[in-house]
C-alpha cells in the first residue's frame, strides 16, 4: 500500500499552504516528512513532531518559530493528515506550533516542527458567562467551551447530557477565570460522574476507562492490520497497526489474538477476575514517514474497571 503524508500550515501573517496536497499524490513526489503524533490524558497538551526535508525556503520561513517558555505566542496552525492511496487519508492531529527550526545537515535541509493541541492555546482564555437559574449544567459548559473558540468531539454532546441527567443550577451565578480554571472547577464539583480532558478533535466528558458513548468498537487482529503481537500487562493490553488515525482516547476496542484468548483463559478461576472482552483506548502514538520504515500506530488499551461502572 502506497503511504501518504499531507501537512497544512497556516500561518498568521502568510497564505495557508500543504505539503503533499493529496489530489496531486498520483503525479508529484512527495516531500520527505517523519512525524510522531503523541495522545493520550495527562496534564500535558498532545504533542506532534514533525521533520520535513528540503522545503522550499519561502514554505520554511514562513512557519519558522522560536520556542516561548511562557507560552504567550504560538506558531503557524498545522494540521496532520495520513493514509493510503487506496484507502485515502484521515485527519490525525491538529494544533499549532511551539518551536519550527531548519538546520542544513548534508546534503539536505531539515526543518524540525514541534507542536501542541489547541487546549495549549485556548485554556488561558477569559471566560465571563451570567448563569440563570434553572439553566442546565450541561448546556452551560457546552456554551463556555464554544465561546471561548473550542469544540465538542463527537458524540460528546450526548454523553454530557446523560452524565449529568438534567442537573441544574439552583440560583444565578457568574461564572468567571480562564477556561482552564472554569474546566477544573466544573469537572471537581461531579466527582465520578464526568472528566474533562482534550483531544485534537475535540474535548471529551466520558469518564476515563469507560469506552466513550457513540463509538464504534474497534476489531483488531493479525488479518487486518495489527503488526507483531499485543502485549498483555497488569492493567491492558499494548499493540502496533498499520496507521489508523481514526483512533481517539476511550475508543473501545476488541483484540483477537493467541495472546488475548490466553488472558481470557487466566481470567475467572480461583482468582475470581473477570477481563470484559472490550477494552479502553489509552493513549496513541501515530509515527513513521512517507517513504520508508512502519507507518504504524501504537496503542495503549486498558481493561474496563467493571466496579467503577456500576458505582461511577
Amino acid at each position: 500500500m502506497t503511504r501518504h503524508l499531507e501537512v497544512t500550515f497556516t500561518p498568521k501573517n502568510t497564505p495557508e499552504f500543504k505539503i503533499n496536497p493529496f489530489e496531486f499524490a498520483t503525479i508529484r513526489p512527495q516531500i520527505f516528512i517523519k512525524f510522531q503524533v503523541e495522545k493520550q490524558v495527562s496534564s500535558e497538551p498532545n504533542r506532534a513532531f514533525l521533520e520535513l526535508y528540503n522545503l522550499s525556503e519561502e514554505h520554511s520561513g514562513a512557519i519558522d518559530f522560536r520556542f516561548d517558555p511562557f507560552a504567550n505566542n504560538f506558531g503557524a496552525q498545522v494540521t496532520i493528515k495520513g493514509g493510503y492511496l487506496d484507502t485515502g487519508i484521515r485527519q490525525m492531529y491538529s494544533g499549532v506550533i511551539t518551536q519550527a527550526l531548519t538546520t542544513f545537515e548534508a546534503p539536505d535541509y531539515i526543518t524540525r516542527v514541534e507542536c501542541r493541541n489547541i487546549y495549549y492555546e485556548l485554556m488561558r482564555r477569559p471566560v465571563s458567562y451570567q448563569v440563570a437559574s434553572g439553566a442546565a449544567k450541561a448546556d452551560v459548559i457546552l456554551s463556555i467551551i464554544q465561546q471561548a473558540g473550542g469544540f465538542i468531539e463527537s458524540g460528546q454532546e450526548t454523553s454530557i447530557r446523560r452524565n449529568l441527567n438534567g442537573a441544574l443550577y439552583e440560583e444565578d451565578e457568574l461564572i468567571e477565570g480562564t477556561l482552564d480554571e472554569v474546566l477544573t472547577m466544573f469537572s471537581a464539583g461531579l466527582p465520578r460522574r464526568i472528566i474533562v480532558f482534550w483531544d485534537d478533535a475535540g474535548v471529551s466528558f466520558d469518564p476515563l476507562g469507560l469506552p466513550s458513548s457513540g463509538r464504534e468498537t474497534k476489531v483488531v487482529s493479525e488479518t487486518n492490520g495489527m503488526i507483531g503481537s499485543p502485549q498483555a500487562n497488569a492493567t491492558g493490553v499494548d499493540y502496533q497497526t498499520r496507521l489508523d488515525p481514526t483512533y481517539r482516547i476511550n475508543d473501545p476496542v476488541k483484540i483477537i489474538s493467541f495472546a488475548t484468548d490466553r488472558l481470557a483463559l487466566a481470567a475467572g478461576g480461583a482468582s475470581g477476575v473477570q477481563r470484559a472482552e472490550v477494552l479502553a483506548v489509552s493513549k496513541i502514538i501515530h509515527s513513521g514517514d512517507n517513504r520508508e520504515g512502519e507507518f504504524k500506530t501504537s496503542v495503549s488499551a486498558k481493561f474496563i474497571d467493571l466496579i467503577k461502572q456500576v458505582v461511577g
